[in-house]
């Protein structure tokens, strides 16, 4: 996973890490534990991707470019 990439695109939707926390029905703790681990659940990712209109998803989700 890209954590510079999802973060570009949270500050593009100006969404900070409460926001997507609360709309992805969990605690910042997890969200910001998923973010580090690359470890979202794949209704996360379906929802952060309908959320901010991620244009290259895989880029994002599936790119194992070293953080």
């Amino acid at each position: 996973m890209r954590k510079d990439l999802l973060k570009q695109w949270m500050a593009k939707s100006h969404l900070t890490m409460n926001q997507l926390a609360q709309h992805l029905d969990v605690t910042p703790r997890t969200v910001y534990n998923r973010m580090q681990k690359g470890d979202f659940r794949a209704k996360e990712m379906e929802q952060m991707i309908q959320l901010m209109h991620i244009t290259n998803p895989s880029e994002v989700f599936f790119d194992h470019q070293a953080q």
